[in-house]
């Protein structure tokens, strides 16, 4: 979005001091302030410990964000109002509804946020030159103030002056037209009167008491918060009290109503401005728009029109679908070729207006929001500025949007690629592993049956050797479609001890090696599948039988812990070298001659399939521990 400034070249030269931590805002500031208005020079300041030690008189305006380190915002004006009654306009960031009315109960002149469109900044370089003008000729006025009645009269700003009397009278002497247009109070009723009878407490405020100390004190007085309802309508009210004398005092009355009821509407705006970012398509996005310019901006109609290959899309506020444009209205079609906002009047001796603003995604535009406003209230260069703010965010959501989309796209493409490469990996290793390991035994069987083909009578000696490699053959097979195929997990009450048993039964295990089996006898039935757990065992145990060829103890335990069972099974033989650790469980990764890589691989899915743990403890000199912690689910009894 382009904005074009129009330089404003009074000649009188306003000089502001900003403040800001932050090098880089000070120079944006600095260079987009100086470009509108080039009577205004801007003098920058990291800290607010040396700005503190400037020469403040020699500024006519001082311009601070709020987070600083060693003091906020707020606490420097503090310390300059104390001995110097400059303006002083809080600029943050990081405003809210609570910095905001500290800052005005606090004195502060004037507040305003930092917002990522740079038409903000020419509000507040107008901001500046209305408050240096204004406390320019407060000065003035004060200074000559016998002699210059009709400059008090035609003074911008609504003025009354009190006439303190002792001990607590503080009686009206003067009020201007412009305060009476904007406090309803009468001048021709209210001359001569005290204080609490023009006011009384109809207003919320008693300011009474602050005016005369600032008589008493010589001190002058500022403050936003002065507000109150007139024939149905909130006003609000900037106050400013300058002593005059030791007995008189001016206070000045402008009417901040429209800038309180904007900054409410941003930051109402700016809370729910959130809510895009949880968008997942630009008809939920155009939804939730319409929804904030209906209940946050007041504006009663809108349509979201998008930018297609094959032509433009529209989204209707009361819609869910979105529906093809056969024609756009001229004011959309000029906002897409132009990327400017527009607006245009709908009815002759109606104030209805219809607005476009463009949504940009990399320079381009993409989108234009149309809104209408409600009934016949006038759009303001403010509705416009909010509208604005809004499709900068839209734009940011949308953009968002699409970098997901893009970023999952290319996640998913380089995922199924890599698991493409690791398919063809996968499979490489098991062709290579089954022609490696299932030579031995088929060439074992072919070997046999030629030497049984030449000599029948030897069958008995044979027999025993084919037996062995076809059922060695089988078990790889098994091994791998064990491992290969997820069986889901299938648990019944089971008694651990009976599996064990059968596993060690099953195994061929040497004389030379010794069984110690100890189950918990406290631990009753868990919820298990018996078959997986049987074959995480008997590859354990397995296991354990080749690590001890010159025999050995081969325990299998049981232990019930607070919310687990511990089932290990450890042996005393050669134990596992600890570069092998990191890597026993991973697919086709074996130390032994004969084997397959995929015992172990398999055990560990298998315990991870029940919510459990493998684990291993090694001790090259006493062997190795495997254990597995399965939660503790005893069956329910009816």
């Amino acid at each position: 979005m382009t904005y074009s400034f129009h330089r404003d070249n009074s000649n009188k030269t306003i000089k502001v001091l900003h403040v800001d931590d932050e090098n880089s805002h000070l120079m944006l500031t600095k260079h987009y302030i100086e470009d509108y208005a080039t009577n205004i020079e801007i003098f920058s300041q990291l800290s607010v410990v040396d700005a503190l030690n400037l020469d403040l008189p020699s500024f006519d305006c001082i311009l601070s964000d709020y987070s600083m380190p060693k003091m906020t915002g707020i606490d420097f004006a503090v310390e300059v109002k104390k001995n110097h009654a400059i303006p002083f306009i809080l600029y943050t960031g990081r405003g809210s509804d609570e910095v905001s009315a500290e800052a005005y109960a606090m004195g502060i002149d004037s507040y305003q946020r930092k917002e990522p469109n740079i038409s903000h900044f020419r509000v507040l370089a107008k901001r500046i030159k209305n408050l240096v003008e204004k406390n320019r000729a407060v000065a003035e006025l004060r200074a000559s103030w016998n002699t210059s009645s009709e400059l008090i009269e035609n003074f911008p700003s609504g003025l009354f002056i009190y006439q303190f009397m002792e001990p607590d009278r503080l009686v009206l002497t003067y009020s201007n037209s412009v305060a009476e247009a904007l406090t309803g109070v009468s001048i021709e009723d209210s001359l001569g009167s005290e204080y609490l009878d023009i006011w009384g407490s109809r207003k919320g405020v008693d300011m009474k008491g602050v005016l005369i100390n600032c008589i008493k004190l010589d001190k002058p007085y500022r403050s936003n918060g002065f507000h109150f309802n007139e024939n149905g309508r909130d006003k609000y009210l900037r106050i400013s009290a300058f002593p005059l004398s030791d007995s008189r005092i001016v206070v000045s009355f402008e009417n901040i109503t429209e800038r309180v009821k904007y900054e409410t509407r941003l930051e109402a705006l700016l809370h729910h401005i959130i809510e895009l970012d949880q968008a997942r398509s630009i008809g939920e996005i155009a939804r939730i728009g319409f929804r904030l310019l209906n209940e946050t901006l007041g504006f009663n109609s809108g349509r979201f029109y998008t930018r297609k290959q094959d032509g433009f899309s529209l989204i209707l506020a009361d819609s869910e679908r979105s529906v093809t444009c056969e024609g756009l209205p001229d004011i959309v079609l000029e906002v897409f070729l132009s990327g400017q906002s527009t607006r245009q009047s709908m009815d002759h001796g109606v104030n209805r207006i219809m607005l476009a603003v463009p949504i940009t995604i990399d320079d381009t535009v993409k989108c234009v929001l149309c809104v209408k406003n409600k009934n016949s209230t006038m759009v303001s260069c403010q509705d416009i500025n909010l509208v604005e703010i809004l499709s900068i965010q839209i734009s940011s959501a949308i953009r968002r949007m699409f970098e997901v989309e893009r970023l999952e796209k290319l996640v998913n493409k380089r995922t199924r690629k890599l698991l493409d490469n690791e398919r063809l990996v996968t499979a490489g290793k098991v062709i290579s592993m089954m022609g490696h390991d299932l030579r031995s035994p088929l060439q074992s069987i072919v070997n046999s049956i030629y030497i049984l083909k030449n000599d029948p009578g030897s069958w008995e000696s044979f027999f025993p050797r084919i037996e062995d490699s076809a059922n060695y053959a089988i078990k790889i097979l098994e091994d791998l479609q064990h491992l290969t195929k997820r069986s889901p997990v299938r648990k019944f009450p089971t008694d651990i001890g009976v599996i064990i048993k059968q596993s060690v039964e099953s195994n061929r295990i040497p004389d030379d090696i010794i069984v110690c089996v100890d189950v918990d006898p406290g631990l009753g039935l868990i919820e298990v599948d018996p078959v997986q757990i049987r074959r995480v065992l008997d590859n354990l145990i397995s296991n354990a039988v080749d690590a001890m060829p010159m025999g050995g103890e081969l325990t299998v335990r049981v232990e019930r812990r607070v919310n687990s069972v511990l089932l290990s099974v450890t042996d005393n033989g050669t134990g596992i070298d600890s570069s092998v650790e990191p890597v026993l469980f991973e697919l086709f990764h074996t130390t032994k001659p004969n084997g397959t890589g995929l015992g172990l691989a398999f055990c560990k899915r298998a315990v991870e399939a029940h919510d459990g743990i493998i684990s291993v403890e090694n001790n090259k000199q006493e062997g190795a521990s495997f254990n597995i912690y399965l939660p503790y689910n005893q069956p329910e009894t009816s």
